[in-house]
């Protein structure tokens, strides 16, 4: 389960994400995936979703209770760097494969 003061630290905080030459305002909406971890997905200001901050890899299980799994792969490396910069997160530069990609592991300060 999200613990209260990590979603506190996250749910609707903003910022601004610079992508295809056009300037984005999105907020973010913590949920928990089916495997209880915590899932940052970031939304337009009348609703519409963004993109999603994490992914959900079940089979690691080395994880502390404020790491998350980080998309950072080219279709979400500009969010991601947005998000880096709020400075509520901070790589740890440990790196997970799954499937072609790697992700990233990052702690929730």
């Amino acid at each position: 389960m999200v613990k209260e003061e990590i979603r506190k630290k996250i749910e609707g905080h903003s910022l601004t994400v610079v992508m295809f030459g056009e300037t984005f305002h999105v907020h973010a909406r913590v949920k928990q995936y089916p495997s209880k971890r915590l899932a940052i997905q970031y939304s337009m200001s009348d609703g519409e979703p963004f993109g999603t901050l994490t992914a959900n890899v079940p089979e690691i299980t080395n994880l502390m209770d404020d790491e998350i799994i980080v998309r950072t792969t080219e279709e979400n490396k500009a969010l991601a760097k947005a998000a880096l910069a709020t400075g509520i997160f901070t790589d740890t530069h440990r790196r997970i494969q799954s499937g072609f990609i790697q992700l990233s592991v990052w702690r929730i300060n």
